[in-house]
């Protein structure tokens, strides 16, 4: 439940507001207040001078609590408040009733080429392609026809269908200038050799594109907003929705630009050509700040201390507080922040880590340090014992729910029994 709390809002904007609460979902708007006989808690985001509120989580499970805060604070920027529900003293070590469905990993699949299609790359004669956001096929290819858009759809970023038509007017000089439709055609090849299509091509959709549709026309790049063309440009960081090493990518690289290429270069020339045409400056782009949201923020994030009760306890048991979880990591003191994979999933300074499988339900706390419980896996160390932890030094216990969704994140010195 929502609730206008904000002295801004006025009944034109609520109603404007309600008529599109979450993506292409509409609300029903109502003059009460938001009351549920048990909470989980409160969110309180935005300017209460202007168009602040309050979202109301009712719910009577104490292991949402965990999500209901990052909820909170890390997607709608807010503080949260709990409620009856997440009042409770001391630490329940309940997973809640979470079942699979955790973000999937990357998958590699080698498949013949289709009917009419040179051989591939791969062992005998296969295409090679990394089922996976940031996975691309060879050159020349459509990546729905090798990767698997089923497997891309189900990694921990949600996909609507956002409908954002645009005109390609036949006067417009663009679709009489031959060096620019030969570069367009390039860009548009290249950005279906990847991903994106599951997400941004219409024929290649469960429901339609999600805002911009390589199949939209000759002119479909106007469907970007000018931040988005400044992040397919590189003028805007987008690193943390992370990217595969080249080689093992079909020679697409994905660590500056928005979308996976084979010539950094030329694709960033041509989508700095259409953020200029649109009128967009390098203190634009500078202003815009780094594209990934909750990724991004969870890159530069700064541990606090953790509080009493959560960390690895002097017997070896792993605690942590807000329900069950799918990565549970130990990391050095000073070590970076986990974030998406292919390449920031697993930080160098990693002493262990466990990972759940997507089909398995989320582990709760009380698993101990160095061992692995059923459902999950220890990735770190990928073989041998994990290293043991010296007394009175500082460590970093990272732990979440999925992908973006931090349960714990707080340092703490360990103990000797």
């Amino acid at each position: 439940c929502k609730q206008y709390t904000g002295a801004g809002w006025t009944p034109e904007t609520m109603a404007a507001d309600c008529a599109n609460v979450f993506v292409n979902t509409a609300g029903t708007l109502e003059a009460a207040e938001c009351v549920f006989e048990q909470e989980l808690g409160r969110c309180f985001a935005g300017d209460p001078d202007g168009e602040g509120y309050a979202l109301v989580s009712e719910g009577s499970d104490a292991s949402a609590c965990g999500l209901a805060t990052n909820a909170c604070e890390t997607f709608a920027g807010g503080t949260f408040e709990p409620g009856v529900t997440c009042q409770v003293d001391g630490i329940v070590c309940d997973p809640g009733d979470g079942d699979g469905g955790g973000a999937l990993g990357p998958k590699l699949d080698c498949v013949d080429p289709i009917e009419g299609e040179a051989p591939g790359d791969g062992p005998n004669g296969q295409i090679c392609t990394y089922s996976h956001i940031s996975g691309s096929t060879e050159p020349g290819r459509h990546y729905a026809d090798y990767g698997d858009c089923n497997h891309v759809l189900n990694q921990g970023r949600p996909y609507f269908a956002i409908p954002n038509p645009i005109e390609n007017d036949p006067a417009d000089p663009r679709l009489n200038d031959d060096a620019w439709l030969a570069e367009s055609s390039w860009v548009t090849a290249q950005i279906e050799a990847s991903a994106c299509v599951c997400c941004h091509a219409t024929s290649r959709t469960p429901n339609g594109y999600a805002v911009w549709d390589t199949e939209g026309g000759p002119l479909w790049f106007d469907q970007f907003s000018k931040p988005g063309l400044a992040m397919m440009a590189g003028l805007v960081g987008s690193e943390s929705f992370g990217a595969f090493d080249p080689a093992d990518n079909n020679g697409f690289d994905r660590s500056i630009t928005g979308a996976p290429t084979t010539d950094v270069d030329r694709m960033r020339a041509f989508f700095e050509a259409e953020f200029s045409r649109r009128g967009g400056t390098a203190e634009d782009a500078t202003a815009y700040g780094d594209f990934g949201g909750p990724l991004a923020a969870q890159l530069t994030y700064e541990p606090e201390t953790c509080p009493d009760g959560v960390g690895v306890m002097p017997d070896g048991t792993v605690m942590w507080s807000g329900g069950g979880a799918r990565y549970v990591y130990v990391i050095a003191e000073g070590g970076a922040n986990p974030g998406a994979p292919p390449n920031l999933d697993v930080p160098d300074d990693t002493l262990w880590m466990l990972s759940v499988s997507p089909d398995a339900a989320p582990i709760g706390c009380g698993s101990t340090y160095g061992e692995a419980l059923d459902g999950a896996a220890q990735r770190v160390p990928a073989d041998g014992e994990a290293p043991e932890l010296v007394p009175g030094e500082t460590y970093y216990l990272v732990v979440l729910r999925d992908i973006a969704l931090p349960l714990e994140r707080c340092t703490f010195t360990f103990e000797s029994e």
